[in-house]
């Protein structure tokens, strides 16, 4: 296989990367899996022992088939996955314990024995922070580990830092689409007033509750929302369809045979012989539409896919992104239908669109590059249906004029998303405890704060504040003071600053108080007689 050029200096960047464990970031699509093949092959060459570890099936085969396109023999992959074969996957994924290539699944490399290795990749590797994960790395202390992930972030916030090093990331997504090498989809997403009603859904691990949300969401009106758009806006394309559990997406299935159209469930409960079968007949067109329920989210390869339905809100910036990635891949050879995105959840408002160009830290954060102007859909074109901001008066993208009197909002359509303002904000709190999780919406507005950072706020607040505190856990008696009584004196002790004792004395006939030895007239300023002595600092002492 040969490396296009943007690979080919994306494979000599990551060689000459001077950690030990690198993570390689690049869109979905930009060719992280044969870039990585590449680097196994030279290692090979080198003499080292590789191990590649995966956590889908699919992702095993998507593997073992970029290092044979990359000129690797059978005889140097081994594969260490459990489940059985089918048909010629009995000779392409054979265990072969003494290839010095293997290429494993974590679920059953974690019951079997870790093979020796000096080189580790991980596929996927925003999974990477989960102890599964961990317990594997802790058998490779000497090895150099190259993590390959297009999202380098997880839900629950947790930072890839402090297992990677550096970062060597992959051109921008906008100059792959420049160069053809991605498509950027079209994304169809709801009016933000006719978002499904999350107010009773509980939250679970850091997202929606499957129980809760398909509760919601798995309605009659909005099944056959789902159906009508793809009538309309499919034309020839196929689509894979995100359901949020396996009732709802039977019920998806349901609606579609109903209306004629080729649809089947793909679930993990789908016997191996059975899901073969279900992906080849998607692959041909025999299927139109495939409804899974989180099969299809990560490492998929089907060029074929070019319609997105998602019909799952969702909290993951990381399970958006990776939904959407999945249809951003040109078909070869022949002209290839724009990738379409159906949002039916709002996903859009809340994580942006795909494909944006962004920078990436290790420290749990995404933060935009480029900031892009725009507002809430709230206006459709009537030619095109393009969204755009309520105050338009030229249509941007057909050059459509609107007059006084049009009306271009239509209840229970999906509307094309051209540009959104994402509903959520960054944690404000500068020592917030999730940095990578989103800040849900607060009554429409955007948030702030975490509920939990909110909370650790107000905890600290009521913290004594001296620095040297030798209690710093025990709280304060009250709330308006700011340092622990000990600790006041002990600052005030070690500061030296003249602390001295208010007297009250009868001076010409006149009750008044003055501070022992000072002559200052501050300090000989009138005041009550019954007024108790207090201990106060003078700023203007003058020694006696």
């Amino acid at each position: 296989m040969k490396l296009r050029d943007y690979e080919l200096d994306w494979l000599r960047r990551i060689r000459r990367a001077s950690a030990r464990r690198v993570l390689v970031v690049g869109p979905t699509g930009s060719g992280k899996t044969v870039v990585a093949a590449a680097l196994m092959r030279g290692a090979l060459d080198r003499g080292h022992r590789v191990l590649f570890v995966v956590h889908r099936r699919e992702l095993v085969k998507q593997a073992v088939q970029r290092l044979r396109e990359s000129g690797v023999a059978q005889h140097a992959i081994g594969v260490i996955l459990g489940g059985g074969r089918v048909g010629d996957e009995i000779y392409t994924l054979a265990e072969r314990p003494h290839a010095r290539i293997q290429v494993a699944s974590i679920q059953t490399l974690n019951r079997a024995r870790a093979p020796n290795a000096s080189i580790v990749l991980i596929d996927e590797a925003h999974h990477a922070t989960a102890k599964t994960y961990r317990a594997l790395l802790a058998h490779y202390p000497k090895a150099n580990v190259y993590g390959l992930t297009a999202t380098p972030y997880r839900l629950d916030g947790r930072p890839l830092g402090d297992l990677f090093e550096e970062i060597v990331s992959a051109p921008p997504a906008s100059d792959l689409i420049a160069a053809r090498w991605l498509m950027r989809p079209r994304v169809y997403t709801v009016p933000y007033d006719q978002r499904p009603d999350l107010s009773g859904v509980r939250v679970f691990a850091g997202d929606f509750s499957k129980a809760d949300l398909a509760r919601a969401v798995n309605r009659k009106v909005l099944v056959g929302n789902i159906v009508d758009h793809y009538v309309k806006h499919a034309g020839s394309r196929s689509a894979v369809c995100y359901a949020v559990n396996v009732e709802h997406g039977e019920h998806i299935v349901a609606s579609f045979d109903e209306r004629g159209i080729d649809a089947e469930l793909l679930t993990g409960d789908v016997p191996l012989r059975a899901r073969v079968e279900i992906l080849a007949r998607f692959a041909t067109g025999t299927t139109r539409v495939i409804v899974n329920c989180m099969v299809l989210t990560e490492g998929w390869d089907c060029p074929e896919a070019k319609l997105a339905i998602v019909a799952r809100p969702t909290l993951s910036t990381c399970l958006w992104m990776q939904m959407c990635g999945r249809i951003t891949r040109p078909t070869d050879g022949e002209a290839t239908p724009t990738p379409l995105v159906l949002d039916h959840a709002g996903n859009a408002h809340v994580h942006g669109l795909p494909l944006e160009d962004v920078s990436y830290s290790l420290h749990g954060t995404r933060v935009r590059a480029i900031a892009k102007p725009g507002s809430l859909p709230e206006k459709l074109c009537p030619i095109c249906e393009c969204a755009l901001p309520i105050g338009a008066r030229e249509c941007s993208n057909c050059g459509h004029e609107f007059s006084a009197s049009e009306i271009s909002e239509l209840e229970g359509k999906l509307v094309l998303a051209t540009r959104v303002v994402k509903l959520h904000n960054h944690c404000q709190y500068e020592h917030c405890l999730t940095p990578g999780k989103p800040v849900l919406p607060q009554h429409g507005k955007p948030g702030l704060m975490h509920m939990a950072c909110i909370r650790a706020r107000s905890a600290a607040a009521r913290c004594c504040q001296y620095e040297h505190c030798p209690t710093p856990n025990r709280r304060l008696s009250k709330r308006r003071h700011i340092e622990h009584r000990v600790c006041a004196k002990l600052r005030r002790a070690l500061e030296r600053q003249p602390v001295v004792k208010i007297k009250r004395v009868a001076e010409h006939g006149t009750r008044s108080k003055y501070t022992a030895g000072c002559r200052c007239e501050r300090c000989r300023a009138a005041s009550s007689a019954y007024q108790r002595a207090y201990y106060r600092r003078c700023a203007t002492h003058v020694p006696p």
